[in-house]
């Protein structure tokens, strides 16, 4: 804890506004990658497309969401209890980020790691929110609803090749 900026003279000295413009970059690039002790960002236009992925998946999320909640009955208790237990270990997880940037200016994305099982479950169901409805209104086969996803694994895949060797190593 020793030289760590404080919450408080971080607002003393740059204001609120700053403070929260910078938490909420700062959360969200480094969540995606940012290397070399926050020094290494990747180029925005990567933040620009992982920003604009994460938009859809909320939307997506939503989406499915609402779309069950018209089946409810057709959820499993089961189903119910994992979903309840998945955004309550995401509520504890942000909570306690958002506590400890209470007091210190710590806005590193990696504190949400601990809620990755529950992130990638609402980007899963998220994604289902966009693909269930097209894959029924033009009447897709199964099979083919899962090229989406495949993509969206294959986008990462290169994102993590070209972040590693063109983000993270020259910055060595």
């Amino acid at each position: 804890m020793i030289d760590q900026p404080r919450t408080a003279d971080w607002i003393a000295a740059h204001g609120l506004d700053d403070l929260l413009r910078r938490f909420v970059q700062f959360t969200f690039n480094s969540f995606w990658g940012q290397f070399g002790w926050m020094a290494v960002p990747m180029p925005d236009w990567i933040y620009a497309g992982l920003l604009a992925f994460t938009g859809a998946v909320l939307v997506g999320l939503w989406l499915a969401l609402w779309r069950n909640r018209r089946n409810a009955e057709a959820i499993k208790p089961s189903q119910r209890d994992g979903v309840a237990l998945l955004a309550l270990a995401l509520l504890f997880v942000v909570a306690q980020y958002l506590y400890y940037n209470l007091t210190f200016v710590q806005h590193q994305g990696r504190y949400l790691f601990p809620a990755l099982s529950a992130i990638a479950c609402a980007v899963a169901l998220g994604l289902d929110g966009w693909i269930r409805p097209v894959g029924a209104r033009f009447r897709l086969p199964q099979r083919v609803r899962w090229i989406p996803p495949a993509l969206v694994w294959a986008a990462f895949a290169a994102l993590d090749v070209y972040a590693l060797l063109r983000v993270a190593a020259p910055a060595l």
